[in-house]
């Protein structure tokens, strides 16, 4: 074998090996797991879902498919209901993280949803009918509750969808509440010496207010909270920022956002995400309910005044904060 022929034999025996070494390094790569998650407000079936890389409708349990660390983007059919950070388990009050939106929407969406419902019993799941929602984008849950139950568009979509009418307010919560009592509880947030600033929002019905500073939560400990008010507030009238003078106060936890803190330093997603009816530390007929958001780690409370005996102005004020540590 002369020289020439060497160098030809040589140079086809490495390219041949860089052929197979490329293909076994292809081969290598492993494909992402892809994980199961539940959409609840009980489990609910037919909820289509897109990620990046899965897509499809729920199935009977509520499950979905996902690769950790994509965003999902749920809704029925062509009506959006919200992408959040997909997850083992998800619920409307997930969506807040990347909408922020005012609490309403979520509760508009738990009525749709439950109203919705094949056989009208929530308790047994939540079914959508096959199509519904197809080509219709229109149904607006970005309003209040009363304007929700009072759009057009609601009204004729339930009329033509659903077997009975708008379920109410208090019915989805109350559902919705025994939903979030029976998830895992398992501890997710431990608040032992840690410092949260609280920020609110004040929707009177005749404003809405941006949201603001109010409230610096220090050190929680054995049964108390310790809370330090920066000197801004709402005005009611106005829904502006206003000074108030500098205050701190300990607050227990029973009384602290109407029992969200019941659980004191250690705790669970059904502790953080509950719903609660009934009289605040200031006499006031309330309904609330918070919620823990998983991807931004802020705590959202929400709070409707049903009935405010000293002053009735303040019936139908809806009072929104939010946590976040520092």
């Amino acid at each position: 074998m002369n020289v020439k022929t060497k160098v030809s034999v040589l140079i086809i025996s490495m390219t041949l090996s860089l052929i197979g070494c490329g293909g076994s390094s292809d081969s290598s790569v492993a494909a992402p797991t892809v994980l199961k998650g539940t959409f609840l407000d009980s489990a609910v079936e037919g909820m289509k879902y897109t990620t990046a890389t899965q897509s499809g409708y729920t199935d009977s349990s509520g499950q979905f498919d996902y690769v950790e660390g994509e965003i999902i983007t749920f809704g029925i059919e062509d009506i959006s209901i919200g992408s959040t950070l997909a997850t083992a388990e998800v619920t409307p009050l997930d969506f807040n993280a990347l909408d922020d939106a005012s609490r309403e929407k979520h509760i508009n969406m738990l009525r749709l949803l439950q109203t919705l419902d094949n056989d009208g019993d929530a308790v047994n799941g939540i079914q959508l009918s096959a199509g519904i929602g197809a080509g219709d984008s229109t149904v607006d849950f970005d309003q209040s509750s009363a304007a929700f139950e009072a759009d057009q568009i609601v009204i004729d979509f339930v009329a033509a969808n659903a077997n009975v009418g708008l379920i109410s307010e208090t019915q989805a919560l109350a559902h919705f509440a025994n939903t979030l009592n029976a998830t895992a509880s398992t501890t997710i947030v431990d608040f032992t010496n840690s410092a949260w600033v609280e920020w609110m929002r004040l929707d009177t019905g005749a404003c809405v207010s941006d949201w603001i500073p109010t409230t610096r939560f220090h050190t929680f400990t054995g049964t108390t909270v310790t809370a330090t008010l920066f000197g801004d507030t709402i005005n009611s009238t106005t829904c502006i920022k206003i000074p108030e003078a500098q205050t701190e106060e300990v607050i227990a936890y029973t009384d602290f956002f109407d029992q969200v803190f019941v659980c004191g330093l250690e705790c669970s997603y059904s502790d953080l995400n509950r719903i609660f009816f009934g009289t605040d530390a200031d006499g006031r007929e309330v309904e609330t309910f918070g919620s823990y958001d998983t991807e931004s780690g802020i705590i959202f409370n929400y709070k409707k005044i049903i009935n405010n005996p000293g002053f009735p102005g303040e019936n139908g004020f809806i009072y929104e904060f939010k946590l976040i540590k520092e």
